[in-house]
């Protein structure tokens, strides 16, 4: 009876032996990015604040407080509470039933979820990206004036991450994640092209 409310025609279900976990939709790429990238969010911050605290660069003694509510900073803590809620939300949709009449049906339900887990996981990842960027940059701006090895440190630091961020973003693309859920859980069947 609840299924015909949720549309589905009562009769038999098709359903798998085991239970797809996070990693059946989401590439571990995509998955171990979020926690360096907010690691990285967490550097660019307590560096800033460390580089602008003791008087490395001239004259900003009384900033460093300042970079725990900067843009930066404030961005950082967006992305942790939003892989904080990434993270619940994907086992709410784990959790949830996949009714299916056929494997037609379950294969375009694992395209959605898989899409969707990818989506939760890539928002806070591009946020603590941003954090990191938006923090060289703040911190950065009040490197003018400043011996040239300050400014070429901070500029190397933002370089090397974005260069790695690339980096990621090209070999996550080159393996298709698109198609990860298709691999992982639809072996015996054709590829989607």
């Amino acid at each position: 009876m609840v299924l015909t409310t949720l549309g589905i025609a009562a009769g038999p279900r098709v359903a798998r032996m085991t239970t797809p976990a996070v990693t059946d939709y989401v590439p571990r790429l995509e998955l171990r990015a979020v926690p360096i990238a907010l690691g990285c969010a967490g550097l660019a911050i307590a560096g800033g604040m460390v580089a602008l605290g003791t008087g490395v660069l001239q004259g900003h003694r009384l900033d460093a407080v300042g970079v725990l509510v900067s843009p930066g900073a404030i961005l950082a803590y967006v992305a942790a509470l939003g892989y904080a809620a990434a993270l619940i939300l994907v086992r709410v949709v784990l959790n949830s039933g996949q009714p299916a009449g056929s494997t037609q049906e379950l294969a375009w339900d694992d395209a959605m979820r898989a899409s969707s887990l990818r989506s939760l996981i890539h928002t806070p990842l591009a946020i603590a990206a941003a954090s990191v960027v938006v923090t060289f940059l703040d911190v950065g701006s009040r490197t003018i004036n400043q011996p040239v090895l300050i400014g070429t440190i901070g500029v190397a630091a933002l370089v090397i991450f974005v260069v790695a961020m690339i980096t990621v973003a090209v070999t996550d693309a080159a393996s298709r994640p698109g198609q990860h859920y298709w691999r992982r859980l639809w072996q015996d069947a054709d590829p989607v092209r």
